[in-house]
């Protein structure tokens, strides 16, 4: 087993824009999508993309995150209030950071077995 202590470091430092701009896009754009623009790719990545599937779906959804996720706006706050029928919304975690709390960790289970 190696460490990847070093790697782990180097991911802390890099901000979420820094990583979908310098990393995660270029290499979608290398790789697989070769005439993605930036603006493109801002938009495939909103959650408002799939609004067709939430509709369909929502009544199975259960949407647990962070109101202090680094990745969303108040407007995302605004429609992910106003979208899913079925969410939990912590007023704490940033940007998956309460999934290490076994308090959500239960909620979590819970819900699934909601249904």
């Amino acid at each position: 087993f190696d460490s990847v202590t070093k790697e782990f470091r180097e991911g802390l430092s890099v901000s979420f824009d820094e990583y979908s701009k310098e990393i995660l896009f270029p290499y979608l754009k290398k790789n697989k999508y070769p005439d993605l623009t930036m603006e493109q790719f801002v938009k495939e990545f909103d959650l408002r993309n799939s609004q067709e599937f939430i509709d369909k779906n929502n009544k199975n959804i259960i949407f647990i995150t962070s109101t202090n996720d680094v990745l969303y706006s108040s407007q995302d706050i605004d429609y992910i209030k106003n979208t899913f029928l079925n969410k939990v919304l912590l007023p704490f975690g940033g940007h998956t950071g309460a999934l290490w709390h076994k308090d959500v960790a239960n909620l979590m289970v819970d819900k699934l077995e909601e249904n």
